[in-house]
């Protein structure tokens, strides 16, 4: 099968922001600068190839996918993996996140307190009765420190493969999932010093219909140096090649309705707190908030329109704060 959609956005925002394509709350200026933005782009459109070698072996796929977010909207890989049985090999989403739980925002960013990244990995998924399974991977470790202050020339090391293990239970109206992850971060200075810390985290997340037209969501993750999994940083090294990882806790409730066949919103909102390195400037931010609500109609069943408000906020480490708000209007057309 080839799938995927054709998808233009025209984005306006009230306030400055550094994100212009998508709306990070990490990109908005806290010293009170005003300005606007106009933008128009296509970047999200995507297109995937899903092969099924084995007509009498439904448990083998390989599946493509990429899109048109990289550098000068260059094709960039999003997905290509290998699934046989119980094994998943390649490139997706990560088994620490949910995918299942993402809202159906406009906005290409999605909540910026959302676990949402893509990896290599090696995955094990064992189904133990209908409703529940549990999985097993090891994870391409992408780690990400803060390096203003540390030993000139020393580089991060990814010293291990990152470990995850979750379980989900899911029925026809509602899932839970419980994830948790360890993984190892290292810091060698050209002397030959290193340092090593360990991140870990949680993260639950679940969704439940209370009618056949709407859904809830909902996510909690918690731990130390498992930033990079939200495309944040995980940690700091100081002056003396010390590594100091930052815990976080971040949460999302979302809210979905179908009003009639042809028209639907989603409502999401999303917190993300943490505390930065003691040594780390009063600039880091600490605190960030994003908020989305938007009204989709599909005049056709593959063709749909829509107008969506996004808010974001950011607290930095000096209590300094910035606000953006953006509208953002999409057409979207579904492959067959």
């Amino acid at each position: 099968d080839i799938g995927g959609y054709v998808k233009a956005d025209l984005i306006y925002d009230f306030n400055a922001i550094g994100s212009t394509d998508s709306l990070d709350p990490t990109t908005i200026p806290t010293d009170g600068r005003p300005g606007q933005n106009t933008r128009l782009h296509a970047r999200q459109t995507r297109l995937n190839l899903d092969f099924r070698p084995d007509r009498d072996y439904n448990d083998l796929q390989l599946f493509v996918e990429g899109d048109f977010f990289g550098e000068g909207d260059s094709f960039r890989l999003r997905h290509a993996y290998l699934r046989a049985g119980c094994l998943l090999a390649g490139q997706t989403w990560s088994t620490f996140m949910d995918e299942s739980i993402l809202p159906g925002t406009l906005d290409f960013e999605s909540p910026r307190s959302i676990l949402l990244d893509r990896r290599a990995l090696l995955r094990l998924t064992q189904p133990l009765t209908d409703c529940l399974s549990v999985a097993v991977a090891l994870e391409d470790p992408q780690p990400s420190l803060d390096l203003d202050i540390a030993p000139a020339g020393g580089d991060v090391e990814r010293l291990a493969p990152d470990l995850i293990s979750r379980f989900r239970y899911e029925t026809a109206r509602w899932h839970l999932q419980g994830a948790g992850l360890v993984r190892m971060i290292g810091f060698r200075e050209v002397s030959g010093a290193r340092d090593e810390a360990v991140g870990w985290g949680f993260d639950f997340t679940g969704s439940f219909r209370p009618r056949e037209i709407d859904r809830v969501l909902f996510q909690v993750a918690f731990g130390e140096g498992y930033e990079s999994y939200r495309q944040g940083t995980d940690g700091a090294v100081d002056a003396n090649g010390v590594i100091e990882l930052n815990p976080v806790l971040a949460w999302v409730v979302g809210y979905e309705v179908d009003w009639t066949d042809r028209l639907s919103s989603t409502f999401v909102y999303s917190v993300a707190e943490g505390m930065t390195a003691s040594f780390q400037p009063a600039s880091r931010a600490e605190a960030l908030d994003y908020l989305a609500a938007n009204l989709v109609v599909k005049p056709l069943p593959r063709l749909s329109y829509g107008i969506e408000y996004l808010y974001g906020s950011r607290t930095d480490k000096d209590s300094s704060k910035g606000e953006a708000h953006r509208l953002q209007f999409s057409v979207r057309y579904d492959l067959p």
